[in-house]
């Protein structure tokens, strides 16, 4: 009668911990040149800030994702937010885009910050967060 009661407190400890979230795998590229991969796990609705590029080419890059839908087609609806830092370290926003994909299927973004075109390809991946 112990065991039972342990291993039910057990499992309600484990769920109460954790919760839905995404893994998401990007690859940042410049002008067609790839300048960054990067992997993070994301808590449903919450943002992961993040910074890839090169000296020359520094990108700050915010992340949401959640189950959503768009025109009647669900998935995994991931929020963007896309700066560039210059050389005065001065941060531009260059795109807030959002994308729907089904989980495991890469989706691109592509923007323009002025000078160079820049392309963010994100696969994303079901996942319990803790």
């Amino acid at each position: 009668m112990n065991n039972i009661f342990v291993s039910i407190v057990f499992l309600f400890g484990v769920s109460a911990f954790a919760s839905k979230g995404y893994d998401l795998k990007m690859e940042l590229s410049i002008d067609g040149k790839k300048v960054g991969l990067s992997q993070v796990s994301v808590r449903e609705g919450k943002k992961a800030k993040f910074t890839q590029g090169t000296k020359a080419d520094k990108m700050i890059i915010e992340a949401s994702a959640r189950e959503g839908s768009i025109q009647d087609r669900k998935g995994i609806l991931m929020d963007f937010i896309i700066s560039a830092v210059d050389k005065k370290g001065q941060i531009k926003v260059i795109a807030t885009p959002t994308v729907l994909a089904q989980e495991n299927d890469p989706a691109t973004v592509t923007a323009n910050n002025g000078k160079d075109e820049v392309s963010l390809s994100v696969t994303a991946k079901r996942t319990t967060v803790k």
